[in-house]
């Protein structure tokens, strides 16, 4: 089922929208990966590297090329992954945008590790919003901010087993 939260700030200065949104967060129980990993094809380290400089930007902080991927999955009571399930967001003027998570399905290691099970934290991810109108057949897409209110809630949700949000990070980091 989509997800859906009010844009709630649109910053003038360089046409960029930001909004909040909050989520549940677990970790998938698979190993951490790292950008320069065999495992990850080209094109889409290309793309994930893109998007670490956005995080990096949108959270000022440095984040190493090296660091490791953590993959997460982002719920609601609406949605059990965010990056799969079609959350959108609708406009002061009722537009309703798709989201999609520029970072995809992961967190680098560096942001992931300052969370913890059941304590609310705002990550800023950056996404990108795609409107389509039927009837025009126009189609727009904006770069934006998501102010994410994250809370780990590992035992919450799916890979309850593993433990807390804590021990299930210490099980995937190589």
């Amino acid at each position: 089922m989509a997800t859906n939260t009010a844009i709630t700030t649109i910053n003038t200065n360089n046409d960029e929208i930001t909004f909040e949104a909050n989520w549940d967060l677990f970790i998938v129980p698979n190993p951490a990966v790292s950008l320069i990993d065999d495992y990850m094809p080209l094109y889409y380290a290309k793309k994930q590297i893109q998007a670490l400089y956005k995080i990096e930007k949108a959270n000022n902080c440095t984040i190493g090329i090296k660091d490791q991927l953590v993959q997460v999955w982002y719920c609601n009571e609406q949605c059990e992954n965010g990056t799969s399930h079609d959350p959108y967001v609708v406009d002061q003027d009722g537009r309703v945008w798709d989201i999609s998570f520029d970072f995809g399905g992961y967190l680098p290691e560096a942001i992931v590790r300052e969370l913890h099970e059941g304590e609310t934290s705002v990550i800023n991810i950056p996404v990108t919003l795609k409107y389509h109108d039927a009837a025009t057949k126009i189609v727009e897409s904006r770069s934006a901010i998501m102010e994410a209110h994250i809370t780990p809630k590992q035992k919450a949700y799916r890979y309850r087993e593993f433990g807390s949000f804590e021990e299930t990070l210490k099980r995937v980091l190589l």
